[in-house]
């Protein structure tokens, strides 16, 4: 494991192998691999009943293999008017750290319509210490559009809810490719 310096936004990454007869070793497709501390984030497992694992308030929020950013399914939220909020909850994070939340969205619905993604802090006893809220992307999108943001864990933490807040959907909204994790 490497972990970038502080204010790093770039990386060169250099392979160097040896070999005892001093051959040649050809690379290719190398390819530099992140983990989400989110449990299918990408949205590629789900129940028969099409509902997405690890993935709490599913009976609005379940998978679909259209359209799709990457893989073989993304979750459609499924819109009433109402507000909603699929999300996931992710333990033991640490206080200090930086973590970022990130993910794609595409959403044709054209009545007013607002996505807003929120990070909830919750303490040993489950009980919320600060909520995080990202900006709002307002319906309809240009296709996949992605939201990103970073937050620091703060003192007393325990566990998080990630929480995908929809307000007044009326159609469908898509989305795919839910990373959260240490920045």
């Amino acid at each position: 494991d490497y972990t970038a310096p502080t204010g790093a936004t770039m990386a060169r990454i250099e392979f160097a192998v040896t070999t005892a007869a001093g051959g040649s070793v050809l690379i290719d497709d190398a390819a530099v691999v992140y983990t989400s501390d989110l449990l299918n984030g990408d949205l590629e497992t789900a129940g028969g009943d099409g509902k997405p694992h690890h993935w709490f308030q599913t009976s609005r929020f379940v998978t679909t293999a259209s359209p799709v950013l990457g893989g073989t399914s993304a979750g459609r939220a499924i819109g009433d008017g109402t507000t909603f909020g699929p999300g996931q909850r992710v333990y033991n994070v640490e206080a200090g750290k930086q973590y970022h939340l990130t993910f794609w969205i595409n959403s044709l619905d054209t009545g007013f319509y607002a996505v807003q993604p929120r990070v909830r802090w919750l303490d040993s006893t489950n009980s919320t210490l600060s909520l995080e809220v990202m900006p709002s992307t307002y319906s309809p999108t240009p296709g996949w559009v992605q939201i990103s943001g970073s937050f620091t864990a703060p003192a007393g933490v325990g566990d998080t809810l990630i929480e995908l807040m929809h307000y007044y959907l009326v159609g469908d909204a898509y989305i795919d490719q839910v990373y959260f994790g240490e920045a």
